[in-house]
């Protein structure tokens, strides 16, 4: 989202001050010397400070009712996000990924196959529950149906492939802005994010 912010809003991600109530989750990790960032005493939550008006703004991997509906003064940044999202999706053709699977190095060097095999498993499980969710008798939305119907136009049959080809300009987007934030200190390139029995064919889970 910093990434976002900056390239299609021109605010400058070292402009940001970040706030935080999450701990670390990649072990060695440290913030560059840039990076303003600190952690909110134990057992205050975004949302409460966001409350409080003691931070400006806060990113949320979802957005509930309690934080739209029941904050004062609190509301979405794009209030018409949809129409904003369709428009950088035509335009730029970036889904964002929301989750990788990360295997130990020492358990390919072992076991090369399982990086093969763990991409096999989950495209078949996606293809089970796209399968799944496509019935729509199974969802108490009265326009269900339409808004798959709607979301197909939009991005085609199958929405998250899990194959570099399709996402390339997504991960080269992602590897851009890990290193403009300071998640990385480089650049990445793509054969260095993924094994290498999952690039043959330009596929990758």
């Amino acid at each position: 989202m910093r990434g976002v912010l900056q390239e299609e809003y021109g605010v400058p991600a070292r402009s940001l001050r970040i706030r935080t109530n999450q701990q670390e989750q990649v072990p060695g990790w440290e913030p560059p010397d840039w990076m303003e960032i600190e952690r909110l005493p134990k057992g205050q939550k975004i949302e409460d400070v966001l409350a409080l008006g003691a931070i400006d703004a806060c990113m949320l991997p979802e957005i509930s009712p309690k934080h739209t509906h029941h904050i004062a003064g609190v509301r979405r940044l794009w209030p018409n996000f949809r129409e904003v999202e369709k428009e950088y999706y035509r335009r730029t053709k970036i889904f964002p990924i929301r989750h990788v699977v990360v295997v130990k190095n020492s358990i390919l060097e072992r076991h090369p196959w399982v990086a093969r095999s763990l991409v096999d498993a989950f495209t078949k499980a996606k293809e089970i529950g796209i399968k799944h969710v496509s019935d729509t008798r199974r969802s108490f939305l009265a326009w269900y149906g339409a808004e798959l119907e709607e979301e197909r136009e939009l991005f085609g049959d199958d929405a998250w492939p899990y194959n570099i080809k399709d996402n390339r300009v997504v991960l080269e987007t992602m590897a851009r802005y890990a290193e403009m934030v300071g998640v990385t200190d480089r650049k990445l390139e793509i054969k260095e994010m993924f094994a290498e029995s999952t690039l043959s064919g330009e596929s990758a889970g």
